[in-house]
């Protein structure tokens, strides 16, 4: 178990500022604040994998309909009906990546979580939702863009 000579070094590291919000709930109290604080590192690590695997899926998905739809090149193809932000999302994660790289995958693959949510937000609702990504989601059903997006 820890002790008190454990948990003043944690907390120098970590600082009290990192810490506020688990002495703020255990009423100050530092070793009962660390505690939490690992329990929650705990939680955090068991999601990984899961959120991990969602996230591939889920992008695998999404980018074989936009690939069927809009073509194999569609994250830098200017006719794909892409806002502003996610042009910036495919240009920088595509500057991210080595000359050689086999570009479409590896762009996909650079792609944040954030990134394929945005494409299923109300503003694609007209565009690549009904023209692609609807597709992605057919196996469980007739699904509307709304309901996905919020899941």
């Amino acid at each position: 178990m820890r002790k008190e000579r454990i948990n003043k070094p944690l907390e120098s590291i970590r600082s009290r500022g990192s810490l506020k919000k688990y002495l703020e709930y255990s009423s100050v109290d530092l070793h009962e604040a660390i505690t939490i604080y690992e329990r929650n590192m705990r939680l955090s690590e068991a999601f990984y994998s899961p959120l991990q695997c969602l996230e591939i899926c889920l992008r695998n998905a999404m980018a074989s309909q936009m690939a069927s739809a809009y073509g194999e090149n569609w994250p830098v193809n200017p006719d794909v009906p892409l806002h502003l932000d996610a042009r910036k999302a495919v240009k920088e994660a595509k500057e991210k990546l080595p000359k050689d790289a086999n570009q479409t995958n590896d762009i996909v693959a650079a792609l944040s979580f954030g990134f394929w949510v945005a494409l299923l937000a109300k503003r694609y609702d007209a565009t690549v939702w009904r023209e692609a990504l609807f597709r992605a989601f057919l196996s469980s059903g007739k699904q509307k863009r709304p309901a996905v997006h919020e899941r």
